[in-house]
């Protein structure tokens, strides 16, 4: 039986726009809206963004992409303190459990 929470693939709704979002996530983790935004470079299969601020002590990290690959997980640098956000369907299992070791790991 299926109930309605299985045909529910993103909570965003239609139409969302990756800067709304991304501004959404910037002040739920309390860095201000002039901080510092940079796309990561050598990412060739997904796009990941660096938000940085002097008023913050960490770096969020997010990336908005449908799926990220196993290639990206291995090659981003991230410190314990940072924050990564990104869609819960994007990740399997086991790469949730392996960015949750080497962040703060946090899904849409």
């Amino acid at each position: 039986m299926e109930t309605f929470f299985d045909r529910i693939e993103t909570p965003l709704v239609d139409g969302w726009q990756r800067e709304h979002v991304l501004a959404e996530a910037m002040l739920l983790q309390g860095f201000p809206l002039d901080s510092t935004v940079t796309d990561e470079q050598g990412f060739t299969r997904n796009r990941i963004q660096r938000v940085e601020s002097d008023a913050v002590g960490h770096r969020l990290f997010v990336c908005l992409d449908d799926q990220i690959a196993d290639e990206t997980i291995a090659q981003i640098q991230l410190a314990a303190e940072d924050v990564f956000i990104c869609l819960d369907s994007a990740l399997t299992d086991e790469a949730k459990l392996r960015l949750g070791d080497r962040c703060n790991l946090r899904v849409i």
